[in-house]
């Protein structure tokens, strides 16, 4: 879903809903809090029962001592987790994350029928679902993509833009970019330069980023004993008895600063039995693939794990985990992928890898030698796909034809003020036209042109195959009273 759709979906929820619930991941960093107040401010223009869900204690230090200068200024925008009131028309809105495991409330996805999901990183295997997501792993931070549909929602509303909030948000963009220096774009600059004129204030955002002498002194003492593997890798070993995840973050990025080194990864106790790792890498590395393989998660210059271990066999596995992907490299091997693997291929695709991971892919079943046997068999292979392909290619064309200028009609209520009692989605549409026509259609793949708000008529694409699409129209009337 693009922005422009997402800003029109969002404002559309927030109208017909009794409260929006806005909420991102346990200890909240600047950009999920600068993400959530971004929505907040969107959300509160159309339905007075906005909240924030973020208790002080679901907040990182640096979010924390900003949030409390917010409300110091600013009436509070949060409720406490006793007071949420969910009904089947409340509304919440996940930012900056989409794994279950990772919300302030899980439990709150179970309660409502709408969802809505804005943010940077990849899908976890516990991501939550939404048909109402705006999703972009390669953007900078989750406040880039808030701006961008906050740039479409201001022309459908007339609004005023908070600058604190605005200062924020901009933090949490200097925070997720390491000051602008890591995964940015042009759009990245257009959005912070945005965040200016809306009247982000950028020497308080430094003010607020700046690190004590002794948090100083102890990241330059972390990385004075690193430990450095496979000449581009360094693992920094924090040994005080509780460490805090800000921190360790604060000194992998430091350490990433460092001459020829692509990744870094901090380890330390983050409670008792529990130990979290902080990993950065200038994007030669997928760091996000490395905290998966361990259950954690991010982006790909930025990731991170907790997990119930000792620090010394977390730090083990991880010298592991490079000597497997990336030691070796003077014995080169080219592979045939099995099946799809995180951060190196498809299933068919050839690839080289280090001589230490192209055995483990041997070994493990997942990869095959690239002999001239092996490729001439795949090519084989790859050609009878591609038979199969065009002939669902022909199949969906002659579809197309069976759906191209048919209509269905659907009546719904209408109140004196002209708005729509309910809403008419994609579920509803494609019921429908099975029923008038007798063709069965994914609601994955249909496409509304614009939000079915009135009466009137709409066009519809179905998304049949890659450069095949079909047109229908849906003629909304009104619901006639006895």
């Amino acid at each position: 879903m693009n922005a422009r759709i997402q800003a029109q979906s969002m404002k559309q929820l927030f109208e017909t809903s009794d409260s929006v619930y806005i909420m991102g991941h346990k200890r909240a960093d600047l950009d999920a809090l600068g993400a959530m107040l971004g929505v907040y401010q969107m959300a509160k223009s159309v339905q007075n029962k906005s909240f924030i869900i973020a208790p002080d204690d679901e907040l990182d230090p640096t979010a924390l001592k900003v949030f409390r200068e917010l409300i110091q200024a600013k009436e509070d925008p949060r409720i406490p987790l006793d007071s949420i009131q969910i009904s089947n028309k409340s509304v919440v809105v996940i930012v900056d994350t989409q794994s279950k495991q990772l919300l302030v409330d899980a439990s709150l996805v179970d309660k409502v029928e709408h969802i809505v999901i804005i943010d940077h990183h990849r899908a976890s295997d516990d991501a939550v679902t939404s048909d109402n997501s705006y999703i972009e792993p390669y953007a900078s931070s989750t406040v880039e993509l808030v701006i961008d549909v906050w740039s479409f929602y201001e022309t459908l509303i007339d609004m005023e833009f908070d600058p604190l909030y605005a200062s924020i948000m901009y933090g949490g963009m200097v925070v997720d970019t390491n000051q602008f220096t890591l995964r940015t774009g042009p759009r990245t600059f257009e959005v912070a330069g945005k965040l200016k004129e809306l009247g982000a204030d950028i020497s308080k955002v430094h003010g607020w980023l700046k690190k004590d002498f002794n948090k100083t002194k102890h990241i330059f003492d972390l990385i004075a004993k690193a430990e450095v593997i496979e000449t581009h890798f360094i693992i920094l070993k924090d040994e005080t008895r509780f460490v805090d995840r800000v921190l360790l973050a604060q000194a992998a990025e430091a350490a990433l600063e460092i001459e020829h080194i692509d990744a870094v990864f901090a380890v330390g106790y983050v409670r008792e039995g529990v130990v979290g790792v902080s990993a950065r890498s200038t994007g030669q590395i997928n760091v996000q693939i490395f905290m998966e393989f361990f259950g954690g998660g991010g982006h790909l210059t930025s990731a991170a794990v907790q997990k119930e271990a000792t620090i010394e066999d977390m730090i083990e596995a991880i010298k592991q985990k490079i000597t497997l992907e990336y030691g070796g490299q003077d014995q080169p091997m080219k592979v045939i992928l099995l099946e799809d693997v995180k951060g190196r291929g498809k299933k068919d695709d050839v690839i080289d890898v280090a001589g230490g991971y192209g055995q483990y892919l041997l070994t493990q079943k997942k990869g095959m030698l690239a002999t001239d046997e092996n490729l001439k068999l795949l090519h084989d292979k790859q050609e009878k796909a591609f038979e199969a392909q065009q002939k669902h290619i022909e199949l969906m064309k002659t579809l197309k034809q069976d759906i191209d200028h048919k209509h269905i009609k659907l009546t719904i209520q209408v109140g004196k003020d002209g708005k729509l009692f309910g809403a008419i989605t994609t579920k509803h549409i494609v019921e429908q036209f099975e029923k008038e026509h007798g063709i069965t259609l994914d609601k994955k793949k249909v496409e509304l042109s614009l939000d079915i708000n009135s009466v009137g008529i709409y066009t519809v694409t179905v998304h049949l195959h890659k450069g095949v699409d079909a047109q229908f129209e849906v003629h909304v009337e009104e619901e006639k009273k006895d």
